[in-house]
């Protein structure tokens, strides 16, 4: 009841994935178990790509949540399929069965075998359990099963030989064809085209041609064979269930396509040799289509391995967000039967969890260190969907929670982050407990944003926007953390509270209404996903994250809300506010205290509502509108009535006096279909409502039941003539349909609460004995008391806010000295000093000598630190600003060894298993020249401008930012020789700085499929003072070798930034264990061990687990696998490159000019990038221009195209001067 209530009528069904599949586990390092939720789970492509790409051992318990049991039960046949099937027969059949519309008689034949096997097991959950599936796949509650049952009936209820049935399939699938003809006339093409552009990252562009041909053909044949005459002349073919919906409001979304859930890049690019089978030669729609088939083939192989012990699934139908509150009161409790909620928002059936698994001694996860959400935001709200998941995840380091929006509301990225949660996305990040990775970081392990700002550019707008965010525990909130809650002043606090409102709330205003923006965000106004009671359960969120008088900042709250004039209808729904702020513990007005008892009766009737003894302060109105009422829904094509948001009325009587009339709006209500009846007294609190539920619901024949919480002191106004109407919420795009039938109030039905066959008041929801639940983070007692920084040594938080903008600025933080040496010593005057942490979230205090490390919530400006020492008073104050622009920010991935004492890389995603990856065969050139727009879309739009004019204003952090990724477009240009020749074995040289400090040998380039990017497989060896004289042999072996060292010169500060990302690198890739004497876990310790030169910077633990490169035959026992792979920039803090200066003709073999030609970086031959000619002399100056340097002839003729212009340019330049 968090989200708006809809009247659906018409709904897409999802069963195939329209992004490419992730691996869940890349966040976890290989110690960890792997506790997954997945809210609108979809297909079963992610699953099983985790199963493939997860090289680990750990145990993968994968909870999947959908609202669409349809979606879980085709997922379920194709598991029991794989676990039926012996390993690599039948992957063909299991394809055709899961991914086609049309089946031949072979393959439907089967798919109704497994059907009706299932359906017979499903019968209740003992039989499931004693299955053979029983183990491996566990339904959460006997709902859940019982919908699933019914599915796999429904695949069963039609067979080639029931004339009586035949033909609902085959209807439902015309259907589906028609409408998606109809829809995807001209504008309509991009949709398609970008959603299989993300699929063919980091090729992208190269393949727009056979996306659309792939999903023209399956949407003509229903198959995904690119044969056309095979497919013509396939005889009979017979609709597939699996992709029919029982619900008949659902059909098939109109750019379903296979092959877009794979990764397309492997037909594309060149590979050599990879784990997936070789492909055969064809044509390259053919080759989308075998390499989809193939990785399915050795996903399917890998999931049957991971089932025999190492995997368990748990599903569950219904409503994420009814889900993921009910396993907050599980996790908050220790009971999931006290959250009192229903499955979902259209149906009266309550949820109550299996207790076997989810009670006190079930086993049953309920937190998380890996939650997907898909792209729920787009459909429920991410303020709704974050404050319903973050209490459900752990509190590691390790653990994140990824969400993804596909529709593109605001007109760019930054207007997408100043409204996504309706405030200073950090600062209400902090409030929910959460951290956006990417926003804080500037970098994201893919190029999606780039990849499509370029197609924006080409296709004018294309109505979409992927946005992938990674969002994690802020190091304030990990066990090791003293400081959990952070303090604020209650006005500060209300006046952020206040802003959230303001923007939640923002289509109320007329300002809004009559804004020229409203012309690009009608759709977004036409279907609020937020009302009073999401609010409500975002301040009860809050409300356990903060250390402040609460009541106190609830009053200023209110009396800012009662004073807006922003809101114009905003009192019509301020009832709804205060109670549900009642019910869910967030505050209490007077009125919902208490009521007395018995309640003053004015009226002196009998036998109403005045009559009830004892009536609690809030009860629920249920109201029953009969189905004739509803045809002005169902009467209507279901696609023009689409999805209406609908709501609750109670009001005045039509013949109040004015000054007396009244009315209140319930947009929180629950609607379900069924059949009603009663038990207990009526106006008692014994009194309750049993609806047993219709699932056919707007299809069907029953009446529709309406729910909602109302104050029993205003019931009581007037018990008798007080108007109750159910009715459609007021949008612009609502008023504009239904007022010329409704009127302007838009009431269906409305009546008296004196109407006693059509009004119910009860002390509770229908088939409900309690309140709804928010139980929000688990209460720690100690939470809000100052944390122990060490033995003798506590420590307080709070934050200061900007009261112009409602965004933190600063943090101070207060560290009081018990010990009496330490007092001592601060009345004596000792220094105290403060140094930079580990990452930009950490600060070291020292004080007489004692180190204390000091986190926060946040990153800071550790340099503009200020500190406020109380000699007397024993205690220190640590004054920090917050950043105001993430991009100013140094790079950063940090490892981090908090808790566990497992080092952690924080946001460089783990491939574990490097030698699964597609190999790139770099031989052929001509067939990598995607990779040079690749590498180049590291630079944001602002990168590429400072590049181009070096005198643009620019601070010391962005140019070494911005260095250090033309050092490794260098990498990956002369390693893969596009630009110049081949090297494999680089040098990070500080000419002015002592030379070389780390060598880089790289062993291959590899197609990073789960992040869309490349990934270069190397062996890094920092040299050492100590390590040099043992690497004597290795030095003499790389100066003499053929190609020697390529030189990639890079200044101070990029030898500093190249040494903290490193432990990044290494730990990505790790297959090893550290030990328990690791130098990263030693007291004082940090990672890197040091950024300086001559010191380590890498723990000894994974020295020796090197790949096979020959250069190393003498030093590989000290250097370590490390998985370098490009930096893109975040599309939500950095402008993201657009694709300007393309051509019209697209895919550009060569894609816009590099941001920095590898010879900037090498900083030698234009051509190669050697500092020095074969023969060791110095380079030859270009005798023209006399400022081109070549290390020789074939050199410089291969680069005189490009030279030529330039060297003309510079000619003349020199001989005007002279």
């Amino acid at each position: 009841m968090l989200t708006t209530a809809f009247a659906t009528l018409f709904t897409h069904f999802y069963p195939i994935g329209n992004t490419p599949a992730v691996c869940l586990t890349q966040c976890l390092p290989p110690e960890k178990q792997a506790k997954i939720l997945l809210l609108g789970c979809g297909d079963a492509r992610n699953i099983l790509f985790t199963a493939f790409s997860d090289g680990t051992h750990r145990h993968l318990d994968i909870t999947c949540c959908d609202l669409e049991e349809s979606v879980l039960a085709r997922n379920i046949l194709l598991f029991s399929l794989l676990l039926d099937s012996p390993d690599g027969i039948g992957n063909g059949v299991n394809w055709n069965i899961y991914y086609h519309m049309y089946l031949d008689r072979a393959c439907y034949d089967r798919l109704q075998e497994q059907a009706k096997k299932l359906h017979g097991l499903s019968a209740s959950m003992d039989t499931w359990r004693g299955s053979r599936y029983g183990t491996l796949i566990r339904f959460c509650d006997d709902g859940t099963l019982a919908r699933v049952h019914e599915v796999w009936g429904f695949y069963t209820s039609e067979t080639p030989e029931d004339k009586q049935s035949a033909g609902r399939f085959e209807t439902a699938m015309r259907t589906a064809i028609q409408r998606r003809d109809k829809r995807l006339e001209p504008g309509g093409r991009s949709l398609v085209i970008l959603t299989g552009l993300r699929s063919a990252n980091p090729v992208g562009l190269t393949a727009l041609e056979e996306i659309n041909t792939l999903h023209q053909n399956f949407w003509k044949h229903g198959t995904t064979n690119m044969d056309s005459k095979a497919a013509s002349q396939a005889g009979i073919m017979y609709a597939n269930p699996m992709l029919v919906s029982p619900d008949a409001a659902a059909t098939l979304h109109y750019g379903t396509e296979p092959c877009i859930g794979f990764h397309m890049s492997t037909a594309y690019a060149p590979l050599a040799d990879s784990p997936l089978p070789q492909q055969l030669r064809m044509s390259k729609v053919e080759g989308v289509v075998a390499s989809a088939q193939t990785e399915f083939a050795a996903w399917s192989n890998s999931f049957r391995r991971r089932a025999m012990g190492g995997l368990t699934l748990r599903m569950f139908a219904g409503d994420a967000i009814a889900f993921s509150h009910v396993l907050q009161c599980r996790h908050a409790t220790g009971k999931a039967d006290l959250a009192h909620w229903y499955r979902t928002r259209q149906e009266m059936e309550p949820l109550v969890l299996d207790r076997d698994d989810y009670g006190p001694a079930g086993s049953a996860p309920h937190s998380f260190n890996v939650i997907d959400t898909s792209n729920l935001m787009d459909h429920i709200g991410a303020l709704n969907l974050l404050v319903a998941t973050s209490p459900l995840l752990e509190n590691d380091v390790s653990a994140s929670l990824y969400t993804e929006t596909l529709v593109k509301v605001e007109q760019s990225h930054h207007d997408h982050v100043d409204r996504l949660l309706f405030g200073h996305l950090p600062t209400i990040s902090l409030l929910l407990g959460l951290l956006p990775v990417e926003y804080w970081t500037n970098t994201s392990a893919g190029c999606d944003s780039q990849q499509e700002s370029i197609m924006d550019t080409i296709l004018s707008g294309s109505g979409q926007s992927f946005i992938r965010t990674t969002w994690k525990r802020p190091l304030t909130h990990l066990p090791s953390s003293p400081i959990h809650l952070v303090g604020f002043d209650e006005g500060a606090l209300a006046n952020i509270l206040f802003r959230v409102y303001l923007q939640m709330f923002e289509s109320e205003g007329l300002s809004m209404l009559f804004s020229s923006l409203i012309l690009g965000r009608i759709g977004k106004l036409s279907l609020p996903l937020h009302h009073r009671a999401s609010f409500a359960a975002f301040l009860r969120l809050v409300k356990s994250r903060v250390a402040v008088d609460w009541d106190k900042t609830m009053t200023i709250l209110f009396c800012h809300i009662a004073s807006d004039r922003n809101c114009l209808m905003g009192h019509n729904y301020m009832a709804e506010l205060c109670i549900y702020m009642h019910v869910l513990g967030v505050y209490s007005i007077d009125e919902l205290k208490e009521l007395p008892d018995p309640f003053p009766n004015p009226h002196g009737l009998n036998g109403d509502l005045s009559s009830w003894a004892a009536m609690p302060s809030v009860v629920s109105v249920t109201l029953k509108v009969p189905r004739e009422k509803l045809r002005l829904f169902t009467d209507e094509d279901s696609l023009l009535v689409g999805t209406t948001p609908v709501r609750c009325v109670l009001e005045s009587a039509l013949d109040a006096p004015r000054r007396e009339a009244w009315h209140q709006v319930f947009v929180a209500a629950q609607i379900g279909f069924g059949k009603l009846s009663q038990s207990g007294c009526r106006y008692s609190n014994s009194y309750q409502l049993h609806i047993v539920n219709d699932r056919l619901g707007w299809h069907g024949e029953s009446d529709l039941f309406v729910s909602f919480l109302a104050s029993s002191s205003d019931l009581l106004l007037e018990p008798q003539t007080a108007r109750v109407a159910f009715g459609i919420q007021r949008t612009p795009a609502t008023a504009l349909r239904f007022s010329g039938q409704l009127g302007i109030e838009l009431n269906v039905f409305e009546t008296s609460l004196a109407d006693a066959e059509h009004v119910y008041v009860s002390k509770y929801l229908p088939n409900q004995s309690g309140i709804m639940a928010v139980a929000g983070f688990a209460d720690s007692g100690e939470a809000s008391r100052p944390g122990e920084l060490s033995q003798d040594v506590t420590a307080s938080m709070k934050a200061s806010v900007d009261s112009r903008t409602g965004r933190i600025s600063a943090f101070t933080t207060r560290l009081d000295i018990a010990v009496d040496v330490l007092k001592s010593a601060l009345k004596d005057g000792c220094p105290v000093q403060t140094a930079p942490g580990s990452s930009n979230m950490e600060l070291t205090v020292t004080v007489g000598g004692m180190p204390l490390k000091v986190t926060f919530p946040t990153p800071v400006v550790g340099s503009g630190c200020k500190t406020r020492i109380a000699r007397e008073s024993s205690y220190i104050e640590l004054i920090v600003q917050t950043p105001t622009n993430p991009a100013l920010l140094p790079l950063a991935s940090p490892v981090y060894t908090h808790d566990s004492n497992i080092p952690t890389s924080w946001n460089m995603p783990y491939l574990a298993k490097m030698h699964a990856l597609p190999t790139l065969d770099i031989s052929k050139r001509n067939k990598l020249q995607w990779l040079h727009l690749h590498a180049s879309m590291m630079f944001s739009a602002r990168e590429r401008r400072l590049h181009a004019d070096p005198s643009l204003p620019s601070t010391q952090i962005e140019r070494t930012r911005q260095g250090f990724k033309e050092s490794l477009f260098a990498l990956f240009m002369n390693f893969t020789g596009l630009l110049g020749p081949k090297h494999h074995v680089f040098g990070l040289n500080n000419v002015t700085g002592g030379g070389v400090h780390i060598l880089i040998f790289v062993s291959s380039l590899h197609l990073d499929l789960a992040n869309r990017t490349v990934v270069l497989d190397a062996a890094v060896l920092p040299l050492t003072d100590a390590l040099m004289p043992k690497l004597v042999l290795t030095l003499q072996l790389l100066t003499n070798y053929p190609g020697g060292i390529c030189h990639i010169r890079v200044d101070a500060d990029e030898m500093r930034l190249w040494r903290q990302m490193l432990p990044a690198y290494v730990e990505r890739c790790r297959t090893w264990s550290h030990r328990s004497d690791c130098e990263y876990l030693a007291d004082g310790a940090r990672v890197p061990l040091s950024v300086e030169n001559g010191q380590a910077v890498l723990c000894t633990c994974g020295n020796g687990a090197v790949p096979q490169i020959r250069e190393l035959k003498y030093a590989a026992k000290y250097a370590v696998r490390a998985a370098i792979s490009p930096l893109f920039p975040c599309s939500l803090v950095d402008e993201a490159y657009d694709g300007g200066d393309l051509n019209d003709d697209i895919p550009l073999p060569g894609g816009p000019p590099a941001p920095a030609p590898a010879a900037a970086r090498t900083g030698g031959c234009l051509a190669c990038g050697r500092d020095k000619a074969r023969d060791g002399s110095e380079l030859r100056t270009c005798a023209k221009c006399r400022k081109a340097k070549y290390c020789s002839r074939s050199c410089q003729r291969a680069h005189w195209k490009k030279h030529k212009s330039q060297c003309a340019t510079d000619a003349a330049a020199a001989a005007g001067s002279g």
